[in-house]
């Protein structure tokens, strides 16, 4: 991994820190409509799991350098 940032699978636990770092109006500026709650981002996390299975989308937590959370997302899609 880098000495910046860690990439690792999300977990159903990291849903509460997602939408502390990403739900913010002035973030979901930036984004299309997305999560809008923790409930939301669990949801989210749970459905990119199933998703993984079929290898077309991975999405990836953001987690700082010593850090545990992660504080964004990177998504990958098949095209």
């Amino acid at each position: 991994m880098g000495d910046l940032v860690t990439l690792r699978p999300l977990k159903p636990s990291d849903a509460s820190a997602l939408f502390e770092a990403l739900g913010s109006p002035a973030v979901f500026r930036f984004l299309s409509p997305g999560p809008q709650s923790t409930d939301d981002f669990k949801h989210c996390i749970a459905w990119s799991r199933r998703v993984a299975r079929s290898k077309r989308h991975l999405v990836f937590g953001v987690v700082p350098h010593g850090a545990t959370k992660p504080v964004g997302i990177m998504q990958i899609w098949k095209i």
